[in-house]
């Protein structure tokens, strides 16, 4: 962030109680404010330290690989029963 820049904007998220309280809770327990907390993940987001798509492509990946080798598995049991496999 351009320390030169005033930080007068805001980001607003809608939670229930319980997950603001333990959100501050946490917070509190790390001796920061809400604010410096969400302002602290907020970067790292933009840096790519955290990220949402990462544990989806993650999980993508490795069910594509799952299905690749059930189909080698299948395709196998298929040769050795003598069954036809068509390409």
């Amino acid at each position: 962030m351009n320390t030169e820049e005033k930080a007068d904007k805001r980001l607003a998220v809608r939670v229930t109680q319980t997950v603001k309280d333990a959100f501050n809770e946490k917070a509190r327990k790390l001796g920061k404010s809400e604010s410096q907390a969400l302002l602290a993940l907020v970067l790292q987001f933009i840096g790519g330290e955290v990220g949402i798509e990462s544990d989806i492509n993650a999980r993508l990946q490795r069910l594509e690989e799952e299905i690749r080798e059930l189909k080698q598995v299948r395709s196998g049991e298929l040769i050795a029963s003598g069954t036809r496999i068509a390409s």
